[in-house]
């Protein structure tokens, strides 16, 4: 039998750095709050690592999904890794993040970042007033989304050859039974993301998968032993701790 086809690249200044291939690159599209002088809202911002975030005034305290989101992506990938940062108006739905239209947040992210773009992680924090419609188990704007977000993906595959794959949180988990399935859908390029990082406000983990599955192979599964945990102490959307909601894999998972 032949040995295998391996080809090695040899580069200088790389050691420490994460290894990154074009198929890895990622991008958050989130929703915040400006920076006086530094950080503004609809403009696009290309990170190698947290000191990049640490420079857009971006804090715990003023931003505090970008700064828990960008964290957890870093701390899949490590320093180096390629992340493309998009922050919208707080009050901004997630189906207005991912609009088909030409100005869209979504497609000026895309678009921003020359093309480089291969999964795109979309969060919020709904608004004190916001009220989350959840007749189908998770919030109807995430599904809505989704729906919208296959267009633009679709578009860019068959018009610019710029594929692409986005995670989309499944907010306000309900109830099990009814929830909504996506494999019923015709939106196979967006997945949903039921976990959650956050034990306050219990948004989902979109920049911890998302680091993961950047900092991997494409053939490889973000849920492999190997790679071990993606997290410690983790929730559902709802808040449910996920020792807790243990018994409810096997319905969530149908």
């Amino acid at each position: 039998m032949a040995r295998p086809n391996v080809n090695i690249t040899l580069g200088n200044g790389n050691l420490g750095r994460s290894a990154a291939t074009d198929d890895g690159v990622a991008a958050l599209l989130l929703t915040g709050a400006a920076v006086s002088g530094k950080l503004e809202l609809n403009k696009h911002y290309q990170l190698s690592g947290m000191a990049d975030l640490v420079a857009l005034g971006a804090t715990a305290d003023n931003n505090s999904l970008v700064y828990k989101e960008v964290t957890a992506f870093y701390e899949q990938t490590g320093d180096g890794a390629e992340l493309h940062l998009l922050v919208v108006a707080e009050a901004t739905t997630l189906t207005q993040m991912c609009d088909s239209a030409a100005d869209s947040p979504l497609r000026k992210l895309i678009d921003a970042s020359g093309g480089r773009v291969r999964l795109v992680g979309v969060n919020k924090i709904p608004p004190t007033e916001y009220e989350a419609d959840t007749t189908q188990g998770i919030d109807k704007d995430a599904i809505t989304a989704a729906e919208k977000a296959q267009a633009v993906i679709e578009s860019y595959a068959a018009g610019k050859v710029n594929p692409f794959r986005l995670l989309m949180p499944a907010p306000a988990v309900a109830e099990v039974d009814s929830l909504f399935k996506p494999r019923e859908s015709s939106t196979n390029a967006v997945c949903y993301v039921l976990a959650s990082d956050d034990a306050v406000k219990h948004t989902a983990a979109i920049g911890r998968v998302l680091g993961r599955a950047a900092s991997l192979s494409v053939h490889q599964s973000i849920g492999r032993v190997r790679s071990g945990s993606i997290g410690t102490d983790m929730y559902l959307t709802d808040g449910q701790s996920y020792i807790d909601a243990d018994g409810l894999a096997a319905s969530l998972h149908d």
